[in-house]
């Protein structure tokens, strides 16, 4: 892997951005002295020869290129290019080349530069997140199309938020499979939680999650249990009930029919799991979500909430707490 380690400290100046599609592309660049440009592919792969090999940039991937760069662009053909550019120019550019493949080599590298670099692979996916990608380039070669000062600051500031949402993309990237293949326990756990969360709706299991990551059942249980203080079960539980209470702020819903989006078949279990979480149940929590106050036993049924503090009344079994200063609790006044 080739990438960069830019450091922040230069005054940007814009140089150009701009959309292009064509059904012809071949393109030199060479010596673009303290330019920076970045490219995101809409279209089919492009072929770039870079120091002696040929990098392959699919769709949705982002190229970068250096001033100390060489480099012979083409697509296919047949092939159609479609990209969206912007390059900058940056006073007193200071940057380091690396090519490392080893996340472990490649984290250390980052963890030592401090927060005052930027970090740049030559090449990068971002096609899970493209749509965000590619409404940044669009506005900066929106903002640059005023052709005066206030555009070009606006351009500088959504560049600052691309370049900077790449690099955060890459580092964490780097950072979450640092030594993962060293260090099972984070590795499984790590790998079960990207399943869970994006499958927990779907009713998956501890089996199912064990064979995709090819270990034993009772192994991943315990793995996981050590490594987030937190059982499997409980960790699917506690995202499901969480997107209960999402989809009750909604107003949308019946009980029946969240229970079925967030996995669950069965709606009293889902209600007897959403009581043990919040210490609510569902239909008074939707009410609280109301911004009604936690403390009292039925806030929607008390006519003056000038307190704050729920104290039970002596037929309750409740403790009740201790109090310091003056609350007007509404059924203290009654009694």
């Amino acid at each position: 892997m080739i990438f960069y380690k830019i450091d922040t400290n230069f005054q940007p100046k814009f140089e150009f951005a701009f959309s292009v599609s064509s059904d012809r592309y071949e393109n030199i660049i060479d010596k673009r002295k303290n330019i920076i440009e970045i490219m995101l592919n809409m279209g089919d792969t492009l072929s770039i020869k870079l120091d002696g090999r040929t990098i392959f940039v699919p769709f949705g991937y982002i190229f970068v290129s250096f001033p100390d760069m060489y480099l012979q662009c083409s697509i296919p053909f047949p092939g159609k290019l479609k990209t969206q550019n912007v390059a900058m120019y940056l006073s007193h550019l200071k940057y380091e080349k690396y090519s490392e493949a080893d996340c472990e080599l490649i984290g250390n590298i980052i963890s030592e530069a401090g927060k005052d670099h930027w970090f740049m692979p030559v090449v990068m996916d971002v096609s899970s997140n493209i749509q965000y990608i590619s409404s940044l380039f669009n506005l900066i070669i929106s903002r640059s199309m005023r052709h005066d000062a206030i555009g070009d600051l606006f351009t500088i500031s959504e560049w600052y938020s691309l370049i900077a949402h790449l690099s955060d993309v890459f580092q964490i990237s780097v950072l979450q499979n640092r030594g993962l293949n060293k260090r099972p326990l984070q590795y499984y756990s790590f790998k079960a939680k990207k399943i869970i969360d994006s499958q927990f709706q779907s009713g998956i299991s501890v089996k199912e999650i064990a064979a995709s990551l090819k270990i034993t059942p009772n192994y991943l249980s315990a793995v996981f249990k050590k490594e987030c203080n937190i059982t499997i079960c409980d960790y699917i539980n506690r995202l499901r009930v969480e997107k209960a209470r999402a989809l009750l702020r909604e107003k949308r819903y019946t009980v029946s029919k969240i229970a079925e989006i967030v996995g669950l078949g069965d709606s009293r279990y889902l209600q007897r799991l959403f009581k043990n979480y919040y210490g609510v149940c569902m239909r008074d929590c939707s009410l609280v979500d109301n911004e009604l106050s936690l403390y009292f036993k039925k806030p929607w049924e008390t006519d003056n909430l000038q307190g704050d503090i729920y104290i039970p009344t002596n037929n309750e079994s409740d403790t009740v707490p201790e109090i310091t200063g003056s609350t007007n609790s509404p059924e203290t006044e009654n009694q």
